[in-house]
């Protein structure tokens, strides 16, 4: 009888384990929908006469408790989107209500410095070669503090794991008005040194709170040139700003997460294949828990050959039950060949926060951005089966 109910109790461990690392299905999609521009003189707000935001790109969302709104934000900003020219801004803050950013296209107004002019909240030197340009890759409010994640570009003229320098944080306590660095949390992009050193996969950070006392760090280094990985700290001030104190998620043990902390974790995650959550040459992406689906909901660029088509970029989705997944297979929104009404070179982004939804998580707004032949964001409607 005993040995009976050990094995039971092995075989019932092992049904829990399979459960847990089951993959789930990839999201199915009913519609997706084209909304238009949200930034540009063209859209409803028209950006342009309310910040001088002529032409930008991105909008990483993260919606502040405190102050009681949602704060995007956008990458590098012009006046003439039509050359990338005039005043020249390597990113800008705005924020509004989340529904009317989404639904209406419309800001309440961007943090400025000067009377219409939107400011950068954190200034790339704009030289060539040593530092373009510093864009932003996600955001999160922990205890009434604005957190701020970028990295710094050195040349969009060299090799997509070498381009950057490194990536960092800043924060804010007056609502994006002015920015503190993290010096602690700056990354370089190569952890060893020289071309061909291991490129960091945290120099890019979306930071999302995971509602169990844990803010996660969801990570890709390069541009476009690696897998997404995973990191988490105690959703106090104090941890998210000591990198020590950082665990890195290693690889699954029987379904359960494993975690290291500080350099040794950084180091296995990075030579762990098992760390990867996604495999794929990832770019801009989010990731938010979506309640109709019931899972954690990730939109992001991938570099690479969509499926039957010839251009080299696309905007997928995935599932997971968990943070560190497994994450399902990727489900395929749209390329640049998505009927826009003109030509489309460029699309890439898939930014979207849990509030930019309606029908209980059935409807997900997200916004995606376009280099050519209109430097701007716009908004997508997405509506799931």
């Amino acid at each position: 009888m005993k040995s009976e109910m050990k094995r039971l109790s092995i075989a019932l461990g092992l049904c829990c384990a399979a459960a847990l690392a089951a993959v789930p299905q990839p999201p199915a999609v009913k519609k997706l929908e084209n909304l238009g521009f949200l930034t540009g003189a063209k859209a409803p707000g028209n950006t342009l006469g309310q910040g001088g935001v002529g032409g930008t790109d991105l909008g990483y969302p993260a919606y502040s408790e405190k102050w009681g709104k949602m704060f995007l934000f956008f990458g590098d900003t012009f006046e003439r989107p039509e050359n990338l020219k005039g005043d020249w801004r390597s990113n800008v803050v705005g924020y509004g209500d989340p529904g009317r950013i989404v639904r209406d296209r419309i800001l309440d107004g961007f943090v400025t410095n000067r009377p219409g002019r939107a400011c950068a909240a954190v200034e790339g030197r704009h030289v060539d070669g040593r530092e373009m340009t510093r864009i932003p890759t996600g955001a999160i409010e922990v205890d009434g503090r604005l957190y701020l994640f970028f990295f710094s570009m050195r040349s969009w003229k060299l090799p997509r794991n070498i381009r950057m320098n490194g990536g960092g944080a800043v924060f804010s306590d007056d609502a994006g008005v002015t920015w503190t660095e993290i010096p602690a949390l700056y990354r370089k992009n190569l952890l060893e040194g020289g071309s061909t050193g291991v490129v960091c996969g945290f120099t890019q950070v979306f930071p999302v709170c995971g509602r169990d006392g844990f803010v996660y760090f969801f990570g890709e280094g390069g541009f476009r040139s690696g897998p997404i990985r995973l990191a988490r700290a105690r959703a106090t001030c104090p941890d998210i700003e000591n990198p020590s104190r950082w665990e890195y998620f290693t690889g699954t043990d029987d379904g359960n997460p494993c975690w290291k902390e500080g350099t040794e974790g950084l180091r296995l995650c990075h030579e762990l294949k098992k760390a990867n959550l996604v495999d794929d040459l990832c770019g801009e992406f989010s990731v938010c828990w979506n309640p109709y689906l019931r899972r954690r909901l990730m939109i992001y660029t991938r570099e690479g050959e969509g499926e039957g088509r010839v251009t080299p970029i696309s905007i997928r989705a995935r599932v997971a039950d968990h943070p560190w997944g497994p994450w399902s297979e990727s489900t395929f929104l749209f390329d640049r060949k998505f009927p826009f009404g003109y030509k489309c070179n460029s699309v890439y982004g898939g930014l979207t926060h849990e509030r930019m939804t309606e029908n209980g998580g059935k409807t997900v707004y997200f916004l995606y951005s376009q280099y050519a032949p209109v430097y701007q964001t716009s908004v997508m409607r997405l509506e799931f089966q």
